[in-house]
């Protein structure tokens, strides 16, 4: 019998023994669900009987969750059935290998808890979309009650080593409490990480800003830098590439027209009519109608605003 089969059937039998209680989401999904989107796609791995799965679709995510026992589907599939909820649940060894070979658009959230195989976090975030969290709890070797979790070094973490298993990812919060102070309080046993994957945009930021510092300067850099710290919302940061575009190409219609939004959506609707009216006057001696029209559109909107507030 091959390692994955025993480790199969050890999970078989337990999950078959499980009451029929509805199972519990970890603590760090729990206590922090107020970050999840709204809406969006999920990714339970190694989810046993689905407490975090049938969680993640109780807050309205389009939930898919895996785990090497049939049993643990089984009981998912029925939960999730018996409280009209729509997971997909699928048996798979989910390691590294798994989903290098298997087909999978990238979620918006992914959970593990309970569960540590280093190898995973090499695909960890190829799975995540742009902005997507991670959410990772499980045991470690530093325990306040020793008789609690696995006992073997390979499914216990170190001290900090989730942070070091995800070195790409943003850390939005991290606990790794160990045997320090009174042990009846906080997270014990365990450690957990919610990390997130960073935008597109600032992805573009990095790249945009590496070639700044590489001695490339240029109207377009600018406005795409702009434009990136735009859609990041960093408006402040929007503004002075903007600024530096227009300087370097007054003519430039889009980078007026950009510059106006970014003081628009500060709220600084004087300065949005002053920007708006000298792109207007650009976008017309250029023949750009169309920056012209949407220009105008804003305009309006500012003085509106700059009405309203006097």
């Amino acid at each position: 019998m091959d390692t994955t089969q025993k480790i199969k059937d050890k999970w078989n039998q337990l999950h078959s023994n499980a009451g029929d209680r509805f199972p519990e989401p970890c603590s760090v999904l729990k206590n922090t669900s107020y970050l999840l989107p709204a809406a969006g796609t999920a990714l339970d791995i190694a989810c046993g009987l689905g407490g975090n799965a049938l969680y993640l679709a109780q807050c309205g995510l389009d939930t898919t969750a895996i785990d090497i026992s049939e049993a643990a589907i089984s009981r998912l599939q029925k939960q999730a059935s018996l409280h009209d909820l729509s997971i997909q649940a699928i048996v798979g060894a989910v390691d590294n290998n798994y989903f290098k070979n298997a087909a999978y658009d990238p979620f918006d959230v992914i959970t593990v808890s309970n569960y540590l195989d280093r190898d995973l976090f090499k695909v960890l975030p190829a799975l995540l979309n742009n902005d997507g969290l991670l959410f990772y709890q499980t045991f470690v070797k530093d325990k306040a009650d020793p008789d609690i979790g696995p006992s073997s070094p390979q499914y216990l973490l170190e001290v900090n080593e989730l942070l070091a298993l995800t070195p790409t990812l943003e850390c939005r919060l991290f606990y790794d409490l160990g045997s320090t102070g009174q042990l009846t309080r906080g997270l014990r046993n365990q450690s957990c990480i919610i990390a997130q994957k960073e935008s597109k945009a600032m992805s573009s930021i990095k790249t945009f800003l590496g070639m700044l510092e590489e001695g490339t300067d240029n109207v377009l850099l600018r406005y795409s830098l702009g434009n990136a710290y735009y859609q990041d919302k960093q408006f402040n940061d929007a503004i002075l590439h903007l600024l530096k575009a227009t300087e370097q190409d007054p003519l430039y219609s889009a980078a007026w027209k950009a510059l106006g939004r970014c003081y628009f959506d500060l709220e600084d609707y004087r300065k949005a009519a002053e920007v708006y009216e000298r792109g207007i006057k650009v976008a017309a001696d250029k023949g750009d109608r169309q920056a012209e029209k949407e220009m105008t559109v804003f305009l309006r909107r500012s003085r509106k605003k700059i009405d309203f507030k006097s």
